[in-house]
């Protein structure tokens, strides 16, 4: 009985972490946000490091 629970919390514990590892991913790299004029986060991070450290 103990052996099941064990692997059922190490199942529970992997489809957490791919859940919440594919929720940020679509958070961060599709989901356009209004407030940072339709872009995502990333896009919105790569342009600010692009006005940080303007190519030369």
């Amino acid at each position: 009985m103990n052996g099941h629970r064990t692997r059922h919390s190490a199942d529970f514990k992997a489809k957490a972490q791919r859940d919440l590892h594919n929720w940020f991913n679509w958070y961060n790299e599709r989901w356009k946000h209004s407030s940072l004029d339709k872009m995502t986060p990333n896009e919105a991070y790569e342009q600010g490091q692009e006005v940080l450290n303007p190519a030369a």
